[in-house]
């Protein structure tokens, strides 16, 4: 059961269920997605409001001006301009009844209570009633994933109390018999150092999130079928590295079905990691991995985090490619059999992203990729791009930079 990655992803984000809703103060929600869209609750600005320090004037005009009073930020708008006048006015505040404009204090001569305006202004300088935004007009849709400047929103409209989608819960079953936990003591020798679980969860605390059960387990079919019967009782996302083909000792598969759960794919043709696949059990999902580091990072980038976003209604679930340029050949010219994501090292030039691969010996060079923030993609049967040629990347910047 073989396919290309945008069809499974696309398909298996359509099946992905509508998370629950919870409700929670505001200023907390920092990278939960809303759940309900967010109305102003009166007009922005409330009224008229002066952009300068300055005077307010109902018109310009070349005759003297008696100042009569002043406007600071707060106080409302006070008596109406009676003719003649000008009224000192403050950034921020209210402008008086019969004003429609403010001209700013460089551009006025004053001696004691008389003005002149000496430079007319080709401004206003007036931000007027509900330019910003109306009673009742939607200011925050749902479905968007809530970054700092959209909790400054949430403030400024008085939303206190808000609803968001409920998190899916992942947990994570590392396998292999050669895995060594990254903490013991001592060389590896031929065994690996269990690199895959600080990737998956440093992956997922980027985006807000983190491993609720983490186990390992070694090659045995009988205690895999068990933890992962365990695991999957308490979470809606499973991730399982390692055991992903189709060998002796590959038992994530057969693990997975035993619990009941139906591949939706399986061996996806892409890479690094074409033994990835992706399971459901209703409203569950299981991910297997294969075992390798570098498959894991494109794995946890084009699959995971796109079925978590989805999970929790995020309207942008889809992994969100863009345009960029190659300044450096790639160490490998042979054309791609499969859809390949290289890591690659991003930099901006005049403003536009330009990649540099970075060392890619096979998907196990973790070594390799240390500098790595984007996948450039090079499609299959394609020939790969030269120095100066227009590609597209996936980011690895965290997930509130691209929110």
């Amino acid at each position: 059961m073989s396919a290309g990655w945008e069809e499974v992803l696309a398909s298996c984000l359509r099946l992905a269920a509508k998370p629950g809703r919870e409700s929670m103060p505001g200023a907390w929600a920092l990278g939960r997605v809303l759940a309900k869209a967010i109305a102003a609750d009166q007009d922005y600005p409330q009224g008229h409001l002066s952009m300068m320090d300055g005077y307010a004037v109902a018109e310009l005009t070349d005759q003297l001006l008696r100042v009569e009073g002043e406007n600071t930020p707060g106080q409302g708008p006070g008596d109406p301009l009676r003719p003649g006048t000008t009224r000192r006015i403050f950034t921020g505040a209210e402008l008086p009844p019969g004003a429609t404009r403010v001209v700013p204090q460089e551009l006025v001569e004053r001696t004691g209570d008389s003005l002149r305006i000496v430079t007319p202004p080709s401004d206003v300088f007036v931000r007027t009633r509900g330019s910003e935004g109306r009673k009742n007009e939607i200011v925050l849709a749902g479905g968007v994933r809530l970054t700092p400047t959209r909790l400054a929103i949430l403030a400024t409209v008085g939303a206190k109390e808000i609803e968001v989608t409920i998190r899916p819960r992942v947990a994570h079953l590392v396998t292999g018999n050669e895995i060594m936990p990254s903490h013991e003591a001592g060389a590896p020798g031929f065994r690996i150092r269990d690199s895959n679980s600080d990737l998956v969860a440093g992956t997922l605390r980027a985006i807000g999130q983190m491993v609720t059960d983490h186990r390992r387990v070694r090659d045995d079919r009988a205690e895999t079928e068990k933890i992962v019967a365990e695991m999957a009782q308490d979470c809606e996302v499973l991730l399982i590295s390692g055991g992903a083909s189709v060998g002796d000792h590959d038992h994530a598969r057969p693990a997975l079905e035993a619990a009941g759960f139906r591949f939706e794919a399986h061996m996806i043709e892409v890479r690094p990691g074409k033994p990835i696949g992706l399971a459901r059990r209703g409203d569950q999902w299981a991910i297997a991995l294969p075992g390798n580091p570098v498959s894991h990072l494109v794995a946890l980038n084009l699959f995971v985090l796109p079925l978590l976003r989805a999970l929790e209604g995020d309207d942008l679930a889809a992994p969100r490619l863009q345009r960029g340029r190659m300044d450096w050949p790639l160490p490998n010219s042979a054309i791609p059999r499969r859809d390949t994501f290289w890591p690659s090292k991003r930099f901006l030039e005049d403003g536009r992203p330009v990649l540099k691969p970075c060392r890619f010996l096979s998907s196990g060079d973790l070594l390799g990729i240390g500098n790595t923030d984007a996948l450039l993609l090079l499609r299959a049967g394609v020939a790969v791009p030269s120095p100066g040629d227009e590609i597209f990347f996936l980011s690895l910047a965290p997930e509130f930079a691209n929110a």
